[in-house]
């Protein structure tokens, strides 16, 4: 009996021995993964394109009316003031014209009149052979005296109009960017002639691709990077074009028009500087994960997410992402653990040991 009791005793210190050895062995044998909490944060993005400089306001110059260039007071690329002439038309043409046309005026009122004086000797003759004034001769219709009359005034008007015309000034202050007129030159009434540039105020003219544009607006911030002597300036985006137009550089991408301004207007620019931009996009509070813990399968994201040292293999929705981080939108909560750096060789339903990022 006694004996019995000592062999039942070495079985059970023997296979307790043996399950805790083998539990040992096992968790000895459990591979080490780094976790990490699910978070929620903003998740930074930057926008990065070109521009160019430019004036922020350009008036086109056309000629208003059509005649011959007399001259031309301006050179390419020289200061303008606000009034100055820059070309001037030929008068003698509208001249002659209108010495014609007040000749005519003048013919058809003295027909008018003579009109008038012939009546009233006609009336007098009349009544001094019959006595009868109730069979004088009706007046003569001279309506189309008058529409004649006023006809040749307008023309009048128009021409005198025109000849004040013919001296084309400055609108305002600025640089000649461009010029198409030259001395004796015929140009058509509406005819672009030249440019005057404002460079006192400058803007800068860059394409954003259509997917990203959506996230822009009026007012945003953005740092504008000289090329030439990598100063980078404070800006902001001063307008967003509503429509989505192709890439004056890449025929087949769909792009939208953006014009940018520098916050400090003591800057060293000129117009033609070719700038980069960076714009950083302002986001909302959102579920964060680094972007090495999400493998794909099938087309579809995943994550492991650890629970009780089991992993366990989890579908996600994803959203945004930048070179760290990953917006989930579906599939995970706040506090979540996942493994930070998902590898071949983990597996759903695996047993791990966890080492948080303050163990790394």
């Amino acid at each position: 009996m006694r004996k019995t009791f000592w062999i039942i005793l070495s079985s059970v210190f023997l296979g307790g021995a043996t399950i805790f050895l083998s539990m040992f062995l096992l968790q000895d044998d459990m591979s080490e993964v780094e976790v990490i909490s699910v978070r929620q944060g903003k998740l930074s993005e930057t926008i990065f394109t070109t521009g160019v400089v430019e004036p922020k306001r350009v008036t086109r110059h056309y000629s208003p009316l059509s005649g011959i260039v007399s001259e031309v007071f301006i050179n390419q690329n020289e200061p303008v003031t606000k009034g100055q002439i820059l070309f001037e038309l030929d008068t003698a043409d509208f001249e002659k014209q209108l010495k014609i046309e007040n000749v005519n005026l003048q013919l058809l009122l003295d027909e008018k009149r003579q009109q008038r004086i012939n009546y009233v000797e006609k009336i007098k003759t009349q009544l001094a052979e019959s006595g009868n004034a109730e069979a004088l001769d009706e007046p003569p219709d001279l309506t189309a005296y008058d529409l004649k009359i006023k006809k040749s005034q307008l023309i009048i008007e128009d021409l005198e109009s025109k000849l004040t015309q013919t001296k084309v000034t400055a609108e305002h202050d600025g640089i000649v960017t461009d010029v198409k007129v030259t001395k004796g030159q015929a140009v058509s009434q509406g005819e672009y002639a030249l440019s005057i540039s404002d460079v006192g105020e400058l803007q800068v003219r860059a394409e954003v691709p259509e997917l990203e544009a959506h996230q822009l607006a009026t007012g945003m911030p953005a740092v504008l990077v000289n090329g030439a002597t990598e100063e980078r300036l404070s800006g902001h985006i001063d307008y967003v074009s509503p429509v989505v137009t192709k890439s004056e550089k890449s025929p087949n991408t769909s792009v939208v028009e953006i014009l940018l301004v520098t916050d400090i207007n003591e800057v060293h620019l000129k117009v033609g500087n070719q700038l980069n931009i960076e714009i950083d996009i302002e986001q909302k509070e959102q579920l964060l994960i680094p972007s090495s813990a999400v493998f794909f399968e099938g087309g579809r994201s995943y994550v492991f997410r650890v629970n009780n040292q089991v992993l366990e293999k989890v579908e996600i929705l994803t959203g945004r992402e930048n070179d760290q981080w990953v917006e989930v939108l579906e599939g995970l909560a706040v506090g979540d653990e996942l493994i930070r750096e998902a590898t071949d060789g983990q597996k759903e339903g695996s047993k791990v040991k966890v080492l948080y990022e303050s163990e790394n």
